[in-house]
């Protein structure tokens, strides 16, 4: 019998198997990028869209299913009924390397992110380094995260101190676009709201 799925795919070498492997490292990329924008816009169907329905994470060392994994993932859980978090994240994808393997793939990911926090009526930075260390699978032509664990390598908190006074360069923020929670940040007005390709 044979394996249609396997009889599909291009013979390896060739040129159109090598065209096939850059179009799963960019899809596989396209969902990583995603899924950061939906947390840091609370944006709970980018969130959603990047792990397949029974997809498993261990964010903080307990390995839960996705959706009840962390608390940016709330936003996602209530499907959008919640209030936007009063945090504000920046997630930046640096080194990734995927492994495609069929309809499975291996991905690292380094990030960094920085989150700032209310609190007492002032705020903190937490910054933090580290890795998605993913299993992708492509299920009916679409790559989604099946499984992640969030590696941390370092962080770091700090008090968010008003600017130097007299500082020229803090006037430059003065009438700035600030980033926002939600579809009333700036970028919605160029992208479709809960872009997914």
């Amino acid at each position: 019998m044979i394996n249609e799925a396997a009889s599909a795919r291009p013979e390896a070498g060739t040129v159109e198997a090598r065209l096939r492997l850059v179009e799963d490292r960019q899809a596989i990329h396209d969902v990583i990028v995603r899924y950061c924008r939906g947390v840091d816009r609370s944006d709970p169907e980018l969130i959603l869209a990047a792990f397949h329905d029974d997809a498993i994470d261990n964010h903080f060392g307990v390995v839960l299913p996705f959706r009840e994994a962390i608390g940016t993932l709330q936003a996602a859980r209530s499907g959008g009924a919640g209030a936007p978090s009063k945090t504000t994240s920046m997630h930046n994808i640096c080194n990734v390397l995927i492994e495609v393997d069929g309809d499975s793939a291996r991905c690292e990911s380094y990030v960094i992110v920085m989150v700032r926090i209310p609190q007492d009526g002032g705020a903190t930075d937490w910054m933090h380094a580290g890795r998605y260390v993913d299993r992708f699978e492509r299920r009916n032509g679409e790559w989604r995260i099946a499984y992640r664990t969030v590696v941390y390598d370092l962080e770091r908190f700090d008090e968010v101190v008003p600017a130097p006074a007299g500082l020229s360069q803090a006037r430059y923020l003065d009438g700035a676009v600030r980033g926002k929670r939600g579809p009333g940040d700036f970028s919605y007005q160029i992208f479709r709201p809960s872009a997914s390709a």
